[in-house]
């Protein structure tokens, strides 16, 4: 009997706290290690159907926070047909602030 793999582990990545797609925008959200960065949904499609390689989804990935910044909240939202993300961060040695992107 064959056993089929239905999850394949793409990202190593460990204390994922939150994910979500912006697929209007292309982008995979994900905050780990207290960072919110994106990865292009465009390439992690072809890197998942063996079209790109694993280098250039490892280079779509952009950090969307400074390394000065510990993300502790992120959510993104969709309020009168416009997309919404707000995130709560702090700058280390400074208070809490919320924003939105």
């Amino acid at each position: 009997m064959e056993v089929i793999q239905a999850f394949k582990r793409i990202l190593s990545l460990s204390c994922v706290t939150s994910m979500t797609t912006l697929s209007q925008f292309g982008m995979l959200l994900l905050l780990y290690d207290t960072g919110l960065r994106s990865y292009n949904l465009h390439t992690l499609a072809g890197f998942i159907g063996g079209v790109q390689s694993q280098e250039a989804f490892a280079g779509s990935m952009e950090r969307l926070t400074g390394q000065d910044m510990a993300v502790a909240f992120f959510g993104a939202g969709e309020v009168a047909g416009r997309t919404l993300g707000m995130l709560e961060f702090q700058r280390f040695g400074s208070k809490s602030s919320y924003t939105r992107l």
